[in-house]
């Protein structure tokens, strides 16, 4: 059952364990302003207090209200018991997918041609300097192709695991070939290496592990 309840009627969970970070908070308060909507907050009639509706699932939304002087909330309201309001309090906050990581920088290309990164950072999870790497990637990808008229190809996010000392030869490989070549990043730098001719990619991978080996 849904209703606009008034926060003073809403008790907080003691026992919720879900706490947003600062930033993430401010991004939380800042998104509501900005949009005047938000995921409707979970609730429960209190099994001690009447008149009162105990907070299951929204927390953080009712202290980012709170913050901006709202005064009511749309709420969904649960009639469970304490056996259930402990279990959806255990999960409610849980149970998510994981993004995948193509769409997800697709998703944040397209949002980065409408908003600018600073102001972007301050409404999404990523950080400024993130989504600037991110639209470095662009710019890498048509330096080395060369023409910025052709479509470009899609963007595949890749995840090494490697272990401490192959990480050490690649964190030298990326920055010979940033002094190099005076690029920003270890995105650009690893797209150089990925088109560069082979015989040349070569002589640097050998001048790397006589380095790493000396």
């Amino acid at each position: 059952m849904y209703e606009t309840l008034p926060l003073e009627t809403l008790v907080p969970n003691r026992k919720n364990p879900n706490v947003l970070s600062k930033p993430l908070r401010k991004k939380l308060r800042r998104n509501i302003e900005s949009l005047c909507r938000y995921e409707t907050v979970t609730v429960r009639p209190h099994p001690k207090l009447a008149d009162r509706f105990e907070i299951l699932n929204g927390h953080e939304r009712i202290l980012a209200l709170e913050s901006l002087d709202i005064q009511t909330a749309r709420c969904d309201i649960w009639d469970v018991d304490d056996q259930d309001a402990n279990l959806f309090l255990a999960v409610l906050n849980r149970l998510r997918g994981n993004d995948v990581p193509e769409l997800r920088m697709d998703l944040l290309l397209q949002l980065l041609s409408t908003f600018p990164a600073g102001e972007l950072a301050e409404r999404i999870p990523e950080s400024k300097s993130r989504l600037d790497l991110l639209e470095n990637i662009e710019t890498a990808i048509e330096t080395r192709e060369g023409r910025k008229d052709q479509v470009k190809p899609k963007q595949v996010v890749l995840v090494f695991h490697l272990e401490p000392e192959e990480k050490v030869m690649v964190d030298q490989a990326l920055f010979f070939i940033r002094e190099k070549f005076s690029l920003k990043n270890d995105v650009q730098a690893l797209v150089t290496l990925g088109s560069v001719d082979k015989s040349i990619r070569f002589s640097w991978t050998r001048r790397l592990c006589w380095s790493t080996f000396l």
